[in-house]
Order: C-alpha cells, then sequence, then structure tokens
C-alpha cells in the first residue's frame, strides 16, 4: 500500500555515500524514513527541494489527502474533498497535480458522496511519482547530505538505546 507510512516498496538496493560512509539502504525504506521517521527535518528538507523544483504540490497533495482520511462527518467530508478538488484536481488549479483523465473522472465521481477513501488511487499515484521521480533527484542534492548526516546520527542513537 504505497499510500501509507507502513509501505516498504521493494526496491533494489543503491549505495548512497555521504562524508566517506557508506550505506547500502533501499530508496523505498530511505523515503519513508524522510516522509514518516525520526529524521523531523526530513519533510521540511524534502519539502524544501520539491519548492525548488516547482513540484511541492505533490507534497502538500499528499499530506492534505492523508488528514482528509481522518474525518468522520459527511458535512466535514464534503467540504473537504471539494477544497482538495479545487486546490490539487481541478483543471483550473494553479497546483493541479499530475493525474490520468481516469484517476481524475473517479474523483469527480465520488465527490457526490465523499468517504475517506475517495482520494486513495490519486494519492497512491503521486506518492509514486515523488517516490520514484522527485526523491531519486533529492537523494543527489545538497538538502539530502546534510539530511544524510543526520539520519546517521538518529540511526547510531536508536542503537545505543
Amino acid at each position: 500500500n504505497s499510500g501509507s507510512p507502513g509501505h516498504k516498496e521493494n526496491v533494489s538496493p543503491i549505495c548512497l555515500v555521504c562524508n566517506q560512509y557508506k550505506t547500502n539502504i533501499t530508496v523505498g525504506y530511505l523515503y519513508n524514513e524522510v516522509m514518516f521517521s525520526c529524521v523531523t527535518d526530513g519533510q521540511k528538507a524534502f519539502r524544501d527541494f520539491m519548492k525548488s523544483e516547482y513540484c511541492e504540490e505533490n507534497l502538500d497533495f499528499w499530506f492534505a489527502c492523508q488528514e482528509f482520511k481522518t474525518f468522520d462527518s459527511q458535512e466535514e467530508l464534503t467540504r473537504r474533498a471539494a477544497r482538495i478538488y479545487e486546490e490539487f484536481i481541478s483543471a483550473e488549479s494553479p497546483r493541479q497535480v499530475n493525474l490520468d483523465f481516469y484517476t481524475r473522472e473517479l474523483i469527480s465521481q465520488s465527490l457526490q458522496q465523499p468517504s475517506p477513501s475517495c482520494f486513495v488511487a490519486a494519492q497512491k499515484k503521486i506518492y509514486s511519482l515523488m517516490e520514484n521521480d522527485s526523491f531519486p533527484r533529492f537523494i543527489q542534492s545538497e538538502q539530502y547530505k546534510v539530511l544524510f548526516d543526520l539520519y546517521r546520527l538518529c540511526v547510531i542513537m536508536r542503537k545505543k538505546r
């Protein structure tokens, strides 16, 4: 389930080099650590990188979908679904995320009676896009090199507990 924090993509390992240390970590695992785990600056660094690449709307959409799933009230779901649609799905939105026609149509139809799962397919597609496109570029950036040092320190601290 690539839309959820517990997701661990089975990605072939790549060697990441930082300050002459080599660590064998899968991209999917590292992506999940940045998005959901102990590196509290990970999301900020990734967001800053996404902003520099003019695609931070993908991250904003993903988090909006995560929050959307937490609401129970039909009134709140309807209100929030309309807001997410207008901000990220609508063809007129300046922050439109990159989704295929079929996924957009499914969302449009589900807006009549939105459920907490009405954005799940779109959220998975955007998650995958970030994991396979934006994140590989991020791990080549200077922001990432700083973040990786923090990550390594976090792993060392966990082992000492």
